[in-house]
């Protein structure tokens, strides 16, 4: 939620609730299960960085 605050210029209840309607939206998901320090992943982004191989 930090990075989101700072990168983009907002306080914490509206980068909290970006990221909570992002998540909704199954765009990202939640991976710590952490209250605190959270890591949210987006899957599309991991898979267009690093798609699975061809098969040839």
């Amino acid at each position: 939620m930090r990075a989101a605050e700072h990168g983009y210029s907002v306080t914490y209840p509206p980068a909290k609730a970006a990221m909570k309607r992002l998540e909704s939206l199954g765009i990202l998901r939640e991976v710590t299960g952490a209250s605190y320090g959270r890591i949210y992943l987006c899957e599309r982004v991991l898979q267009t960085l690093d798609p699975p191989p061809l098969d040839l």
